[in-house]
């Protein structure tokens, strides 16, 4: 839920950085490599020099693109955890609690300095991949002297100027205020192991409970503006001859608080009609839940390149990239049981930290004119982190107004006096080798290369309960909601008050490591005199993977074979046809293997991984015909079709008390689609105002049937596959003003329903979310040569995002029986922002 207001900030600041250091003639620029043999399309540095170097703002682009919780992409549809992204040619990691996925916000803007998106294969490329291949390139080689100061403000409707609800900590220790601060809040810090407490006495968990820190106080306060601030800049530090050393350094800070407004139920009862199959007919309301979400995030980015060229042929790169961010989260619920009677009041309140050192060094070597290397190491160490989050229930009996009462549990719960704590830490070393070799000129080419990974994964989770007993008195079994910020204070806890449970299992943590060693042949000719371009190659990598958790080990060794055939024919100076077949693989993620059982409380659901899971395999047809008019128009026309073996998909389970998400295989699917992206100005003659009108659009339609196999379970014969977006378009219009003065820009972006997870349509049933459309509005308006206004206004039409049961599983959302199960606002947001240029 968090990420639903993430898409509200993060997209804001993104945005406006898309509509800086724009010229009025090349406010669009797209580099359509039609010389390329690969399906791609390169954002060169160039290209972000015109446009701004914002990653989503950039994707936003191109054909096929678009953003899960914010800055999670995906491509062509398919959900992001078939998307990979690289940095220099090296993995990402995974930064997602629920997702196998990398969140693109946690690199600063100044990281990067080209954007390669390869939608077809490439044996150069990491063999893992479904939609796109994303990879970030870094350099500081620097030609010109800047130094860039960016202020920007930002206003959300109903919620800025709003009470919130928040924990009454926040703020209590200084690095609180630049994203740190679970150090200070580890629950670790104060008691003993999970195994001590669970063989202590009930007088000795007193004394542990008594130990914890009381910070369940919450406060209502309101939401001031967002606001963030930027500096960076860009030195040659010398040049002589053929030597050269250049830097790029930057700084950015963001204090943000966004929310969003949910309604969510639950069904149970599920009729089904006599003599008209089995198909559902009704049912009945088990809850209803009406939420308010708010997040207060503060990140600092740092960034700091070098750039050394020791003579024409050795050029050196080193980039270290360090992000910090603090997520202070809070919740606030009313929800209804009428099955039971009653109704309740839950809070969930508390720090997720997110921190993330990425550095990556780079060479390149030219032997002669016909043999390159290029070489890259990289070092990332990652760490998510939740130390104290908090988790209280109160009820009344439905329909009265008797004072709301806390749940004081007598077992462990993960939502009743629950303090939840959680330590992810990731450490990846890699490093790759490429050679390239040109036996005939511009003729036939050759080229090897290597790759080396090991990532390594600890986790450990904990979640500790302040539970009762009979012995526990009356004033303390019955404690008024009201008083939730004194109620578990050390005193309370003893022979006649609470003391601590911990439900820790021994699943609740894992160690895990892949390690991948891959490499690759291939061969690029030139026919026809460079008309006809052709590669063909062939890439192994050897993966394996290990987790052990709870007595349970699991170990993966894969070995993948993957073929790559790559044809392009330039028809005309302007006119490229392309098509390609490769094959791929996608592996599960460690948190989808664990049987780790993860409480997601905003839709009162259990997440738990699979042991079981397979790899999937993937192969891909891509056929492409691109024609560039010129000025920076042009017209390209894509279908693509892709198989997939063992495709990995989130599934909805029964459990006794609460839902669950888990994950598994089914049998193979099958996907075929067509992309279609333009760009025309509505005029070529210059005397004309509408020459300075840009028109841009896309459109992906895609079409995914799953085979189920023989051993499913599930009602339906046929379904889409989970995550498949069947439609997704785009359209924009920019007008430029006059002597590079600026330029304004509204667009519009459609979202198709989609298979959020999956059901049997027997026990559970397959959830969609609804179709979206989107109106965005921004400008830029250059004050000065150095001083640039920009402003922007999102989800102008306050698109909902909702989550339907598809009760009769027909894949069609309008019948009765068909419930909305979550109803979500994030509203419009506005920001404005000055860009100043030393």
């Amino acid at each position: 839920m968090k990420y639903c207001f993430r898409t509200i900030q993060l997209t804001f600041y993104l945005f406006s950085l898309s509509l800086q250091a724009q010229n009025s003639n090349e406010y669009h620029v797209r580099d359509n490599d039609i010389t390329s043999v690969e399906i791609t399309n390169i954002l060169s540095n160039d290209f972000i020099g015109k446009v701004g170097g914002s990653a989503t703002g950039l994707l936003k682009r191109v054909s096929g693109v678009s953003f899960e919780a914010g800055n999670l992409v995906s491509f062509r549809g398919l959900s992001p955890r078939y998307t990979s992204i690289t940095v220099d040619g090296l993995a990402a990691p995974i930064s997602e609690q629920k997702v196998k996925a990398f969140a693109l916000g946690l690199i600063p803007s100044s990281a990067f300095q080209e954007l390669d998106i390869f939608k077809s294969g490439s044996y150069v490329n990491n063999g893992e991949w479904g939609g796109a291949t994303l990879n970030i390139k870094t350099t500081a080689n620097v030609n010109e002297n800047f130094t860039n100061l960016s202020v920007n403000v930002g206003y959300q409707h109903n919620i800025t100027f709003q009470q919130m609800v928040r924990n009454e900590d926040y703020g209590d220790f200084f690095g609180d205020y630049f994203g740190f601060g679970s150090n200070n809040r580890d629950l670790a810090n104060d008691i003993a192991s999970a195994a001590e407490i669970q063989n202590m006495t009930r007088s000795e968990r007193e004394a542990e409970g008594a130990k914890l820190p009381n910070r369940w106080g919450i406060e209502a306060v309101n939401v001031a503006p967002s606001f963030d601030i930027g500096f960076a800049f860009g030195r040659k530090l010398f040049e002589n001859d053929d030597k050269k050393l250049s830097t790029i350094n930057s700084l950015h800070y963001e204090n943000a608080t966004t929310g969003a407004h949910y309604q969510r139920a639950r069904y149970s009862n599920y009729e089904r009609a006599e003599g008209e199959g089995t198909a559902v007919t009704s049912s009945e309301l088990r809850n209803y839940m009406t939420d308010g979400a708010w997040s207060t995030e503060t990140s600092l980015m740092l960034n700091s390149a070098w750039f050394f060229q020791l003579n024409d042929d050795n050029h050196f790169n080193l980039d270290i990239s360090y992000t910090n961010q603090g997520d202070n989260q809070a919740m606030s619920r009313y929800f209804i049981s009428p099955l039971s009677d009653k109704e309740l009041y839950y809070t969930q309140f508390g720090l997720v930290q997110k921190t993330m050192l990425l550095t990556r060094l780079l060479g390149n070597h030219e032997f002669g004119k016909d043999t390159d290397i290029e070489w890259s190491l990289g070092f990332q160490d990652f760490n998510r982190r939740e130390p104290d989050l908090r988790r209280a229930a109160a009820q009344r009996n439905l329909g009265t107004e008797d004072p709301y009462f806390l749940v004081i549990p007598e077992s462990s719960k993960a939502d009743q006096g629950a303090r939840f704590r959680s330590d992810l830490k990731d450490y990846t070393v890699s490093g790759r080798l490429d050679l390239d070799h040109d036996f005939i000129d511009d003729v036939f080419e050759i080229k090897t290369g290597f790759l080396a990974e090991v990532y390594n994964r600890t986790f450990g989770a904990r979640l500790l309960t302040n539970v009762k007993d009979d012995f526990t008195s009356p004033e303390l079994r019955f404690v008024p909601f009201n008083q939730l910020g004194t109620v578990f204070s050390s005193e309370n806890f003893g022979p006649e008050g609470y003391f601590l449970n911990d439900g820790t299992t021994s699943f609740d943590a894992y160690d895990a490591q892949n390690t991948l060693i891959a490499s690759y042949l291939g061969f690029d000719n030139s026919w026809i005199d460079g008309k006809l371009k052709t590669a063909i190659g062939f890439r192994y990598e050897i993966f394996r993977q290990d987790l052990a958790t709870g007595g349970l080990d699991i170990n993966t060794n894969i070995d993948s074979y993957l073929p790559y055939f790559n044809v392009a024919y330039r028809v005309s100076e302007k006119a490229t046809v392309k098509a390609n077949f490769s094959k791929s693989v996608n592996r599960p993620a460690f948190r989808e293997l664990s049987p780790f059982q993860f409480f997601d409380f905003d839709f009162r659901a259990n997440i738990q991984g699979n042991p079981d899971l397979q790899t999937a395999t993937l192969s891909h047809l891509d056929i492409s015909f691109l024609y560039a008019f010129g000025n920076n128009e042009y017209f390209s026309l894509t279908p693509f079709y892709k198989k997939i073996k063992n495709p990995i998909e989130m599934i909805y389970v029964i459990q006794a008390d609460n839902p669950a998400f888990s994950f598994d295989n089914t049998q193979s699917a099958e996907i075929g689609g067509v992309e279609v992206e333009f760009a025309k100005f509505l005029s070529n003659n210059s005397n004309l105002v509408f020459s300075r009108l840009l028109f841009t659009g896309n459109l992906t339609y895609t079409n995914s049937v799953i085979d189920l196999g023989e051993d499913s379970n599930e009602f339906s014969t046929s379904r889409p596959l989970q995550g498949q977006v069947p439609l997704m378009a785009n359209a924009g219009l920019t007008y430029g003003l006059k002597n590079d003065k600026g330029q304004f820009t509204v667009d519009f972006a459609y979202k198709g329903s989609a298979l959020y997870s999956v059901g049997d349509g027997q026990e559970t049933f397959p959830w969609y979310t609804n179709e979206r459309g989107f109106l965005n509005a921004g400008g830029a308006l250059n004050i000065s040569e150095k001083m640039r206004l920009t402003f922007t206004a999102l989800n102008l039409l306050n698109t909902e995002l909702n989550i339907i049961e598809d009760a009769n599983t027909d894949g069609n959302l309008g019948a009765e029986v068909d419930k909305i199960v979550q109803r979500g606002l994030t509203y419009q947001s506005y920001r404005v922002g000055v860009n100043y240029t030393f």
